[in-house]
């Protein structure tokens, strides 16, 4: 048994089936912060541990625990969007791969925070942003310019749009269904430079790790006039019962092809 394994095992006697954070894993062992940091992320990989979290574990990888994205489970560039955001008074919601990192199987160095606002207040928040030294732009039409647009940058990209329906959010951050929704309709549409592969092994592991309402991902998806696309993906991943009303095109096709199943 390798010393790994024995880690792994000393956190399943402590915490049992609990979720546990990477600071309750510090204070239990003899290790320096930097070397739990690491074992931890190693056991991911090996699937001894299932992050469905920012720094939340669970031992039991048939455990699952409802993700609920929150300002802490954002990243600091992501919740200095929520703060110039809120302080400006805008109705806004952070959406896309900004809330579904914990479940991102590629970790990118830079990236690109989605945020929707109501219509007619894209201007104002790109413009809030980019005095406080964020990178926005307003309405992209397709990945092409949001590549473009990162490529002039050094840190992280915003992309601002500004859509008529806001649900599916919990104050300014969407729900892991909503978010879901989102990434696909981007990624599949072009709108953003994130390969339907990539979205796929995402939906993957959020299935796999979170409580998903799956019913209500079905619905949300009408914001984006895919409902019937994303009961396709739903049926394709075994998660949703083939009914009336599901289609199984090319974009579905993109997606559910690359899952790791």
């Amino acid at each position: 048994m390798s010393w790994k394994t024995r880690y792994a095992e000393g956190l399943k006697r402590e915490f049992g089936d609990r979720p546990f954070t990477t600071e309750d894993a510090r204070e239990r062992s003899s290790y320096t912060p930097d070397v739990t940091n690491r074992l931890l992320g190693d056991l991911v990989k090996e699937n001894l541990v299932v992050r469905i979290g920012r720094g939340v574990y669970v031992i039991d990888g048939q455990h699952k625990m409802r993700y609920e994205p929150s300002e802490a489970t954002l990243s600091p560039y992501a919740r200095r969007i929520s703060r110039i955001l809120s302080a400006g008074g805008l109705d806004f919601m952070i959406t896309g791969m900004t809330v579904l990192m914990p479940f991102a199987h590629l970790l990118p160095y830079r990236l690109i925070h989605s945020v929707y606002v109501i219509p007619g207040e894209g201007e104002q928040a790109a413009d809030l942003m980019n005095a406080k030294g964020l990178k926005a732009i307003l309405n992209p039409k397709s990945s092409e310019e949001v590549s473009r647009a990162l490529s002039l940058v050094e840190g992280d990209l915003v992309v601002v749009r500004e859509r008529k329906g806001l649900e599916g959010r919990v104050g300014h951050i969407a729900s892991p269904e909503r978010a879901l929704v989102d990434l696909y309709y981007e990624s599949t549409r072009d709108k953003i430079p994130v390969s339907p592969a990539e979205v796929g092994r995402i939906l993957r592991n959020a299935i796999t790790h979170s409580a998903l309402n799956i019913t209500r991902m079905a619905n949300l998806a009408s914001r984006h006039y895919v409902d019937k696309e994303m009961r396709g993906v739903l049926v394709e991943e075994g998660v949703m019962p083939p009914a009336w009303g599901y289609v199984n095109n090319a974009h579905v096709r993109s997606v559910t092809a690359a899952s790791e199943r």
